[in-house]
């Protein structure tokens, strides 16, 4: 039951200046660097507890692994000792080391352990379809060519500056 990518695109750029404002200020936000570290999102910085008590990063993550019972353990232990060495967590998938490791459109893209455990069971498989979307936004806005991928790129802060250029002078 996915919209396919660009139908999505179509209905996420029907306001387009509005929506080239949006992709800026997120890929401004959140273009980093390429890592290895699999939760680079802020959802770790708000507390999220379900309803049997577990802590979580995040209320789609329930990996086993990634969750403290607070039955068990204090929302301190979570805060000050589990959380930091949850954010330390690297992939070791060779596919998303390949590709999402790299790419310049992890501010566009919506790959994130939760939706790789979902998926697949494990925290660091690629989602084909958030790759898609990712780049189907991308090719809209002119940050890639048709043939490329994010992660092929090389020169991604400059056509990130060259896309806040772009923006600012809309």
């Amino acid at each position: 039951m996915r919209l396919p990518p660009e139908e999505g695109l179509a209905y996420l750029s029907r306001n387009r200046d509005d929506f080239i404002s949006d992709v800026h200020s997120i890929c401004k936000y959140s273009t980093t660097k390429p890592t290895a570290l699999l939760f680079t999102c802020n959802a770790g910085n708000r507390l999220c507890i379900d309803a049997y008590g577990r802590i979580q990063y995040c209320l789609a993550l329930r990996h086993p692994d990634t969750v403290v019972d607070s039955r068990s353990h204090s929302i301190s232990y979570y805060l000050n000792e589990f959380l930091p060495e949850l954010r330390k967590i690297r992939a070791t998938n060779p596919e998303f080391l390949r590709r999402c490791a790299r790419c310049m459109l992890r501010g566009l893209c919506e790959q994130c352990p939760a939706k790789s455990w979902i998926e697949h069971g494990v925290l660091d498989q690629p989602v084909e379809y958030c790759c898609e979307i990712a780049h189907a936004q991308a090719r809209w806005l002119g940050i890639l060519k048709e043939d490329e991928y994010g992660w092929e790129v090389r020169d991604w802060p400059e056509r990130v500056r060259r896309l806040e250029e772009k923006t600012a002078g809309s």
